[in-house]
Order: C-alpha cells, then sequence, then structure tokens
C-alpha cells in the first residue's frame, strides 16, 4: 500500500466536505436551488475520491486479503442515501483509520471507514461508475455538461477508456466551448493514445489549448482551472519532444500567472529532461475536488443549474 497517497486521498476528501459545507451555506444566502448542485456535485466528487481511498487499499495483496471482508456490504442502492459526513468527522476518523492500519485492526479499519462515509459512498468498486452517473444525473439541461466532463476526465485517469468516450460523446451533444472543450479534447487524446494513434492524440493536443483561445471569455473561463497536462506528459515520454514544447509555449498565452512553471519546463525539455509537469502546489490545489467544487458550482449556476450567476473570474485557488 502506498501510505502517502492514501494520505493525499483522504485528505483530498476531507477538505471536499469541509469546502462543500462553506458552500451550503454561501448557496443559502445567494442562490435559489444552489444547494441542490452542490450537492450533487460534492457527492460525485467524494464518490470519485472514495474509489481511489479503496484502490489504495485494495493496492498490497496483504491489505485486500485482511479487509477484503468489509467491502461485502450489501448494495440496496445505488444512490446515496442520508446525509453527507462532516468533515469534523472525517478528520477525526482519519486518524483512527491510520492508527487502525498500523495495528492491522480490520474493526478499527471498518469503523473508520464507515465513520468517513467511504463505505456508503463505494460499497463496490466494480459498479461504481454507474452510481456516479445516477449522481451526474441530478443535473439537467445546459448544466448536464459539467459532471459530464467530470466522469469523462476521471474515467480516462482511471484508465477506463470505453467510459470515457461514452461520456465525451454525450458530453459532445451539448455544444462544448472553453474549458468544457479543452477538457474534452484532452481527454479524446488520452483515448487516441491509448489506441496507438499518436497523430491523432497530437491532433487533439493542438485542439485542446485552441478552445481556450478561441475568444476572451474562453481565455478568462480556462484560466480558472488548472491545466491538465496528462496528455503532454505521455506524448513527452513516447518522444514527441517538439510539440509539447510547442503545447507549453501556447499554454503559457492561457495561464498568465504560471508563466514560470512553463518556463522551467521548457527549458528541461530543451535539455533532455523530461520536465516535473504539475510539480506546483498550485496547480495541486487547483485540481484538488475542493476548489473545482467551488468553481463548477458556480458554474453551473451560470449554466442554469441554480439561479443565474456569472462565470468565477481568474484567481488564485482558495486553501
Amino acid at each position: 500500500m502506498n501510505e502517502l497517497a492514501l494520505r493525499r486521498r483522504a485528505s483530498s476528501y476531507e477538505r471536499l466536505f469541509k469546502s462543500f459545507e462553506r458552500l451550503l451555506k454561501l448557496s443559502e444566502r445567494a442562490f435559489e436551488g444552489g444547494s441542490h448542485v452542490a450537492r450533487a456535485l460534492c457527492e460525485l466528487y467524494a464518490m470519485m475520491t472514495a474509489l481511489q481511498i479503496r484502490v489504495c487499499l485494495d493496492e498490497s495483496d496483504g491489505i485486500r486479503d485482511t479487509y477484503a471482508p468489509l467491502w461485502g456490504v450489501p448494495q440496496v442502492h445505488l444512490g446515496i442515501q442520508g446525509e453527507l459526513p462532516k468533515h469534523e468527522v472525517i478528520e477525526k476518523a482519519m486518524t483512527e483509520l491510520f492508527s487502525a492500519l498500523e495495528l492491522e485492526s480490520r474493526v478499527g479499519v471498518s469503523t473508520a471507514l464507515e465513520q468517513m462515509g467511504v463505505v456508503s459512498l463505494c460499497p463496490v468498486t466494480e459498479n461504481q461508475f454507474p452510481r456516479m452517473e445516477l449522481v451526474a444525473g441530478r443535473l439537467v439541461g445546459p448544466a448536464r455538461i459539467i459532471p459530464l466532463v467530470e466522469l469523462a476526465h476521471f474515467a480516462a485517469e482511471f484508465g477506463d477508456f470505453g467510459r470515457a468516450q461514452k461520456y465525451t460523446e454525450e458530453a459532445r451533444t451539448f455544444d462544448p466551448t472553453s474549458w468544457e472543450l479543452y477538457s474534452l479534447c484532452v481527454v479524446e487524446g488520452l483515448i487516441a493514445f491509448n489506441t496507438g494513434d499518436i497523430r491523432g492524440a497530437i491532433w487533439q493536443l493542438d485542439k485542446s489549448i485552441n478552445a481556450c483561445q478561441m475568444d476572451e471569455n474562453a481565455h478568462l473561463s480556462s484560466a480558472v482551472y488548472g491545466p491538465n497536462l496528462a496528455l503532454a506528459r505521455k506524448l513527452l515520454v513516447y518522444g514527441e519532444r517538439l510539440e509539447v514544447l510547442r503545447h507549453l509555449m501556447k499554454c503559457k498565452d492561457v495561464w498568465h500567472l504560471f508563466k514560470a512553471y512553463f518556463d522551467k519546463w521548457i527549458t528541461q525539455i530543451e535539455g533532455g529532461e523530461t520536465g516535473e509537469f504539475l510539480a506546483s502546489e498550485v496547480f495541486e490545489q487547483m485540481n484538488q475536488p475542493s476548489y473545482r467544487l467551488k468553481v463548477q458550482w458556480m458554474s453551473a449556476c451560470s449554466l442554469g443549474g441554480c439561479s443565474s450567476s456569472p462565470r468565477p473570474s481568474s484567481s488564485h485557488p482558495a486553501s
């Protein structure tokens, strides 16, 4: 088991719920229907992170053999019932989880995971994507593109390219622009790369950054989110150094605040190194579920998911 990865996932999980509770207070004051959207998005991100926590625990044969009985929880429904866990409870249960793992206490691990809500959010790993689809279905109309893009990105990251393709095709029916189009192009590039279509992957890489530069609105909208360099990283390892350098040069025109990072990576690649992509605390924060929850909630409201509100403006992510 990669304990560091597990701690990161668990910490990300706790911060998500802390952000959600703050967002609920804001939505109650400012946006009619905003709490419904906030809960749906929080639940979706929580289910993703719960699956990642499960995977971290299952990676070790010893852990999997020891705690396999914990995952036999009867699944009587696909959705989530009752209240979502509170971040204070999660924070306390996280400490108990790692103490129980150190002591190899099955009962302690089971209790901590139940208190964290991980068992209810991800009782069976094999059925997690269908369950997440049901939660995503709570957003209807134009705002539905938001959970579809998130599902496509997560499925590609998880290596389920069949589902990634499915979510991408459905998201395309909403005529995506700016950041949504950027993200879908990256996912489509990863799908192409997975099939060995390197030319197609490069074409999608170029299309992705072009989507961020279509007009001023696309530029501003895309700058709110962190860049997704997963496809660029794969192409660089494959040997497409010039294409990746060209992509990073264009990225500087979108993410002005992070020009120094791109310049560093460009210099590293030109010198024959692979570049430490995403070796930035700011980029890491911008890709955390807690941050994405906030910006995607505002984006959903602007698309009619709750009462109208402006698209988020570019800023540093909140801690």
